[in-house]
């Protein structure tokens, strides 16, 4: 393997990290229930948008691996960014509980995008770079920064 392809594969650790930092910001979840309550929904709809997201993310989970392996790691990466800004826009304008629906359901196929992706990008990545054995580290280290934003 030539020293340029491993200077790239060994940027795929961070790049990671950035994008899924920057996508997870968690923030956003500890005022979002007065969001929601402000932009007129009640409790009742608010409970029903989690099922909304929960039941989402089950049923594309693995369609979202099946994608990333015919697409690839980096054009479903690239879709979950673009399912987040989607919802962002959506979360943004909404105002009606039809449309945080359609939002929370682009929120969940971001999450169900990212969440085999990059545990699989990993592996890749330090299978090309001969350090297979590293691979289980370098998710325990992704899951533990993900903890703490």
């Amino acid at each position: 393997m030539d020293s340029i392809k491993k200077i790239k594969l060994e940027k795929n650790f961070s790049r990671m990290f950035w994008i899924q930092a920057f996508l997870n910001i968690r923030m956003i979840s500890i005022v979002s229930t007065l969001f929601f309550l402000h932009r007129n929904l009640n409790l009742s709809q608010i409970f029903y948008l989690t099922i909304i997201w929960a039941i989402t993310n089950l049923l594309f989970e693995i369609p979202s691996s099946y994608l990333a392996d015919k697409l690839g790691r980096k054009k479903t990466i690239i879709l979950g960014i673009i399912f987040a800004l989607l919802f962002w826009v959506l979360l943004i304008s909404a105002h009606s509980f039809l449309i945080f629906t359609i939002a929370l359901f682009f929120a969940a196929l971001q999450f169900t995008c990212f969440s085999g992706t990059t545990d699989a990008l990993i592996y890749d990545t330090n299978k090309e770079l001969g350090k297979e054995s590293n691979s289980l580290k370098k998710t325990r280290q992704f899951l533990f920064c993900w903890t703490l934003i």
